[in-house]
């Protein structure tokens, strides 16, 4: 019995050992959102979440949606281009990536109507808020 206690309490000191957190670089990385949105909110600057009318302000500020009076299709295409040289002991290293993707997509559906209720929207869609890579 005190075998087995003396043989898991070295299992366990010897897992402790060899485990560790995330470092302070990776929690400020991981913590760091770089929002996009659609290519109208992105110009201009982010500030369209308080207007609303743009998908981008459901994002932000969900009451936004309550400006749309049609239905709408967004789709905003990013292109990221990347490149690094490096030297070290005469060794250079050039290397340069090019990847596609989608800074977001939505769709809001609208419904103005004469009755009680003024209008009705409906959203959903895909915003990239981080980018790892």
């Amino acid at each position: 019995m005190i075998r087995k206690a003396i043989v898991i309490v070295m299992l366990v000191a010897a897992f402790v050992v060899t485990t560790y957190a995330q470092s302070v670089g990776d929690a400020i990385r991981y913590s760091d959102w770089h929002y996009g949105g659609t290519a109208r909110s992105i110009a201009t600057g982010g500030t369209l979440g308080s207007l609303g009318g743009d998908y981008s302000s459901v994002i932000t500020n969900p009451a936004g949606l309550a400006a749309f009076r049609r239905s709408e299709l967004t789709l905003t295409p990013q292109v990221n281009a990347t490149g690094s040289q490096t030297v070290f002991s005469g060794n250079s290293i050039d290397e340069s990536r090019t990847r596609f993707n989608f800074n977001q997509a939505g769709l809001v559906f609208a419904r103005v109507s004469p009755d009680k209720w003024k209008s009705f929207n409906f959203a959903f869609g895909y915003s990239r808020l981080a980018d790892f890579n």
